[in-house]
């Protein structure tokens, strides 16, 4: 239970209010200001919400009877009968928003990830002015002057260097491999950048970001998944063949890649036949199996496996115009 182990994690722990209907309740004032809430226990009826929360606290009171000294905020809400009451559970689940997931990145400190994360964009010359934690996403309507957002860069960093969430914690925990893992990526947006003019221009400024956002895949986030998983191949490829260093070499051949959405490699990659960006692990997949097109490296099998499905795709779309 995610919120169980989140309470057992975090001694600071806080939880919103739970929000329960009751038949009957009584106010009786104490002393001026001061008021006693009375809810006699067949007065309850149900929880509006915090049946998660709920369900958390009754585990960890099993386990741990010293929970039971804890305490949590209750707001009580006088029943008006069923239909009332089943409008009330409508607006509050229909109208709650929850912070979106870059600006869970920038404000969260326990997942050290984030905390990588907010470090390495305000230290990297490279994506320090492009990446932005207000939005969830930057889209390719969108008008901002940022490229991508931070959730869309924790989804680089997770992909270039392979771990799970999980795993990610213990890994950005430590200031060496913080320390290492920003100078890679900064390597890495670095080689980039200098084999070809438009990733150049994106990363530099150097040209308006929303001409490109109509006429690039440059600026999207599929295009920024897909090179994590470049990414993490040079890692892999460096690890097997036992290099002291990274082959930069290898990112040689998009050098004379068409990255505008005119080019029809992106068909079936990440565009889909109606010209919408696609965004999924296949996606990624198939766009890093045609960024290290010619590459000569031994590429994973799930790389491989997405490039033959585009080729397959292609072959099937085919024979049906033949037809």
């Amino acid at each position: 239970n995610k919120i169980k182990r989140y309470v057992l994690e975090n001694e600071d722990y806080i939880f919103p209010e739970i929000i329960a209907v009751v038949e009957n309740l009584s106010v009786v004032e104490v002393i001026t200001g001061v008021v006693q809430l009375s809810v006699p226990a067949e007065a309850f009826r149900y929880l509006v919400d915090g049946q998660g929360r709920l369900g958390a606290i009754q585990a960890l009171v099993n386990e741990n009877p010293a929970y039971n000294c804890h305490t949590i905020d209750i707001k009580f809400v006088l029943s008006s009968g069923v239909a009332a009451d089943a409008q009330l559970f409508a607006d509050i689940n229909s109208t709650q928003a929850g912070t979106n997931s870059s600006q869970y990145v920038a404000t969260d400190s326990r997942e050290s990830i984030n905390n990588f994360i907010k470090v390495f964009v305000s230290q990297s010359p490279l994506l320090g002015d492009k990446i932005t934690f207000e939005r969830s996403s930057v889209t390719t309507s969108s008008s901002l002057k940022e490229v991508w957002s931070a959730n869309q860069l924790r989804s680089f960093v997770l992909l270039a260097t392979g771990l799970s969430p999980a795993l990610a914690k213990s890994e950005f925990k430590s200031e060496e491999r913080c320390s290492y893992w920003s100078g890679y990526f900064n390597a890495f947006f670095r080689e980039i950048a200098s084999r070809h003019a438009d990733i150049d221009a994106v990363l530099s400024c150097s040209q308006d970001i929303n001409q490109f956002r109509k006429e690039s895949v440059i600026p999207t986030s599929v295009w920024l998944k897909s090179f994590g998983v470049v990414s993490k191949i040079l890692m892999m490829h460096a690890i097997e063949t036992k290099a002291p260093n990274i082959d930069w070499s290898i990112l040689d051949g998009i050098t004379n890649i068409d990255f505008s959405v005119k080019n029809p490699e992106w068909i079936g990659r990440c565009l889909s036949m109606q010209g919408k960006f696609e965004d999924r692990s296949y996606n990624h997949l198939a766009v890093a199996a045609y960024l290290l097109k010619g590459a000569r490296i031994s590429l994973p099998d799930v790389v491989v496996n997405a490039e033959s499905k585009v080729q397959e795709s292609r072959a099937q779309l085919q024979l049906e115009i033949s037809r």
